[in-house]
């Protein structure tokens, strides 16, 4: 049977690594205030640091905050322009229907499709040979 107790040179070579440090705990006041002082040093700088790092999310942030006003702005614009549009084709539409059925009202009176077609072809005739001779 092994013996799970570690005698002491055992026990020693596990708490050194070269990963460990060994500290001498043997130090001056002087030692341990500039080992504190440095390492506040270092945690004041990563601190700065993180708020600079902040402060451009920040700014970055509120740049694509602006530019997402003015796309939402600008949308709306063209929802108006689009409306304005869709509200002019309606109206058009309308318009040609209203003359689509006084054209075929026109035809029915007239006598026919033939007569009207005679006589759109004579003005256009006339129209042409007044071109040609000015």
């Amino acid at each position: 049977m092994r013996n799970n107790r570690m005698d002491g040179s055992g026990r020693d070579e596990l708490f050194r690594s070269s990963n460990r440090r060994e500290y001498d705990f043997n130090t001056t006041k002087e030692e341990t205030a500039s080992f504190i002082n440095n390492h506040m040093q270092v945690k004041e700088n990563k601190i700065q640091e993180q708020n600079d790092l902040l402060d451009d999310l920040h700014d970055s942030v509120g740049r694509f905050k602006n530019q997402t006003l003015e796309m939402k702005n600008e949308i709306e614009d063209h929802l108006v322009l689009i409306n304005n549009l869709d509200t002019d084709l309606m109206n058009s539409q309308n318009a040609l229907d209203y003359v689509n059925k006084r054209a075929t009202t026109l035809i029915e009176k007239s006598g026919g499709e033939m007569r009207v077609i005679c006589i759109l072809s004579t003005i256009c005739f006339i129209l042409f040979l007044l071109v040609i001779y000015s």
